[in-house]
């Protein structure tokens, strides 16, 4: 059985789900349901830790008692979420994949893990493409600044550098931009823990480029849908998981805003009918049963 983690919100966790159980093989998913009372009967496989459960065990992780400045609702999950992660590590003593809540699995995962080995941890970069290729979107030039590495889906075998993860976002984790007081590179929310946290323990840079494909990264490859398997593939290879980050919805479930205009994803061909369609219908779908 493989174990996975997310803070997610309501609305996004049955989707999460469905996509999980056509496209992973046997797994328990721990959720930190850290805005929302939880509903319903997920089954054995579902985990469910509340935010007064997670702050009972973890006082320290009160937002108000957190160091430095207030932090926003997004700034505090990124905060929290790290020692969620670890809790759970800790708690089955196994690998932990550990999810955004916004992505969604396009085909199963088990050729990443593959890949994966015996690693101690793994993460995806970020895959920003250089000005010099003339994609539309943002450039690595102007974005380097966010992190080499995406917090969306990490994989950690080995406690220590997970630990280490939560004691590092616990002290600082902001949606801006400063230089390391220690050595000046930029730190953004908690990318730039899990930038230095990789390089220390020595991290599988993830090579297969459909595992967390993003609005950032989505004009690196061409997107189409192969007929002898049905598949959507991202150059190559297929699309494992897709981040739908900054994706924002109207109260009916349809898309207000597919992502950041900057990453300008409408220019990706097939974006929109193969990628955000669907998911924006299994959102629908959800809301009104």
């Amino acid at each position: 059985m493989r174990h996975y983690a997310t803070v997610c919100k309501r609305e996004q966790l049955p989707v999460l789900l469905a996509s999980m159980h056509q496209h992973c093989d046997d797994f328990a998913l721990h959720v930190l349901a850290w805005d929302y009372e939880t509903v319903g009967n997920w089954g054995s496989y579902i985990h469910i830790t509340t935010r007064a459960d997670f702050i009972a065990r973890h006082p320290d992780f009160e937002p108000s008692r957190l160091p430095g400045p207030p932090r926003s609702p997004v700034d505090t999950v990124a905060t929290v979420r790290w020692q969620f992660f670890a809790d759970v590590m800790a708690e089955i003593g196994q690998p932990l994949t550990t999810l955004d809540g916004d992505v969604w699995f396009f085909s199963s995962p088990e050729p990443v893990f593959a890949e994966i080995g015996r690693a101690p941890m793994a993460v995806c970069p970020h895959r920003i493409p250089p000005a010099a290729r003339g994609l539309p979107g943002v450039t690595y030039e102007t974005h380097w600044i966010y992190g080499e590495f995406n917090s969306g889906i990490t994989y950690w075998a080995d406690p220590a550098p997970l630990a280490e993860m939560a004691a590092l976002t616990r002290e600082w984790s902001y949606t801006e931009v400063r230089r390391h007081p220690v050595d000046g590179r930029p730190d953004f929310g908690d990318q730039g823990a899990l930038e230095r946290v990789a390089r220390r323990h020595g991290a599988h840079v993830i090579a297969h480029e459909g595992f967390n494909v993003a609005p950032w990264n989505l004009h690196n490859q061409r997107l189409a849908k192969a007929v002898y398997d049905n598949a959507v593939y991202f150059g190559p290879e297929p699309v494992v998981g897709f981040h739908f980050s900054s994706l924002r919805l109207a109260p009916d479930g349809s898309a207000a805003q597919l992502a950041n205009a900057d990453y300008e994803v409408e220019r990706a061909p097939g974006a929109v009918e193969l990628i955000y369609e669907p998911y924006l219908a299994a959102m629908r779908k959800d809301r009104h049963g």
